[in-house]
């Protein structure tokens, strides 16, 4: 993230964390009430981590470091 703006990544990290931590629950309970299965509603939860994996490996983190400017040090 870039210099001086980590309070506003955070905020919005805090944000989406309070806001989807509902989601994998919600998709639990919904597929058990569907199928009245926990086999199901679990896969569905291994899904979610998959997908989440599958988009972890897209992220370049060396070339979000250069282009925040974090790969010089800090003048303090």
């Amino acid at each position: 993230m870039p210099r001086g703006k980590e309070a506003e990544y955070f905020s919005f990290y805090h944000a989406m964390d309070r806001g989807t931590s509902w989601f994998g629950t919600a998709t639990f309970a919904l597929v058990l009430a569907i199928t009245d299965s926990y086999r199901p509603a679990i896969f569905a939860l291994i899904a979610f981590f998959v997908v989440g994996g599958l988009l972890l490996t897209r992220v370049d983190t060396e070339r979000g470091i250069r282009e925040a400017g974090n790969d010089v040090p800090a003048v303090v």
